[in-house]
């Protein structure tokens, strides 16, 4: 009867033990966030709360509407084919230190807002001065960076490995050189380029010209400016980068009249109005219109880019190129008799 009663006692101990053993396995992993594994703890991911997003907003009236491809074009620097390569987000300033700044780089930076910066690799030139190969960066306002969300309702993003139109602009004349390129016409200023056109726009256009009519596809859905392969091998003769095209009928005359309005606004300006670079800048390329303006060899292909170019740094400068033209101070009046 001890013999039996001491078995049971047994039993009842190790059932125990057991018990015991399990129940502390089952804290250790509800207690420690853990799971075991053998004899190896592998820690789990807790769960931290989500972090708040500070919002910034961009003025949206701080935009300007283009009516038509020349007034894209006008605004324009470069234009070219591109394919979007990746993409980064920082904050810029569009201030620069002069001598005589208050400002120190922190409170410059403090004003700094976020930008989207996209890296391109140039395909295709039509104006300007990039080459085919390039990589550039083309900056919007808007975008994430860390905690803080700066919200423009224009920003529109693009597609990597895609490829577009790009009109673009640069800052050197106001001395911001080093700044990545902006959307001369904002979202005006981008178009899909479709997969037929993707060996070269200029390419396609030289084995059927019928194709001059084609239409390109604006990134948003408001724009009024219609952008044709036409428009942009035009747009590529008259920068003197390309043969003329197969059925461009030049006029019989030469037109220098907006050559002429635009010699005579920035012979007008004293190098006060202009920020260093800009006026150096200014100076050589009305040198250049009036040599173009008074060659009797000239003709309208040569006119009409140093018309451009030389309107184009005036209005970086931000001079109202089509406002009517300043009315010169009058003559002094004559000495009087003596």
């Amino acid at each position: 009867m001890k013999k039996r009663m001491f078995v049971i006692f047994i039993c009842i101990a190790s059932l125990a033990l057991l018990a015991s053993c399990s129940l502390k396995e089952s804290y250790f992993e509800e207690d420690d966030g853990a799971s075991l594994v053998g004899d190896e703890v592998t820690p789990t991911t807790p769960d931290y709360p989500v972090q708040e997003v500070r919002r910034e907003y961009h003025p949206d009236g701080s935009y300007v509407t283009m009516g038509s491809v020349d007034s894209l074009t006008f605004r324009a620097a470069d234009v070219v084919r591109a394919e979007v390569i990746d993409s980064r987000t920082e904050r810029i300033s569009m201030l620069r230190r002069q001598e005589g700044d208050m400002l120190c780089e922190e409170e410059i930076m403090q004003l700094a807002r976020i930008h989207t910066i996209y890296r391109l690799k140039v395909l295709e030139v039509f104006l300007g001065d990039a080459a085919i190969g390039d990589v550039i960066e083309v900056m919007q306002a808007g975008g994430r960076l860390g905690d803080v969300e700066y919200i423009n309702v224009r920003l529109q993003y693009l597609s990597y490995g895609d490829e577009y139109v790009f009109f673009l602009r640069n800052f050197d004349a106001i001395g911001l050189g080093h700044l990545p390129m902006a959307l001369a016409g904002g979202e005006q200023s981008v178009y899909r380029v479709a997969p037929s056109l993707s060996n070269g726009i200029v390419a396609a256009y030289d084995a059927n010209p019928g194709i001059e009519g084609m239409v390109f596809e604006s990134i948003i859905s408001w724009n009024e400016i219609v952008l044709t392969v036409w428009d942009l091998i035009l747009i590529r003769y008259e920068a003197g980068l390309g043969p003329r095209p197969h059925n461009l009928q030049l006029p019989v005359g030469i037109d220098r009249g907006q050559l002429n309005i635009d010699i005579a606004r920035a012979e007008y300006y004293l190098p006060v109005n202009y920020m260093l670079a800009g006026w150096d800048r200014v100076q050589d390329l009305l040198d250049i219109a009036i040599d173009v303006r008074d060659n009797p060899y000239s003709r309208q292909i040569h006119v009409n880019p140093a018309s451009r170019r030389l309107r184009h740094e005036m209005f970086v400068l931000g001079i109202d190129t089509y406002a009517p033209l300043p009315t010169p101070p009058p003559p002094p009046p004559p000495p009087p008799p003596s």
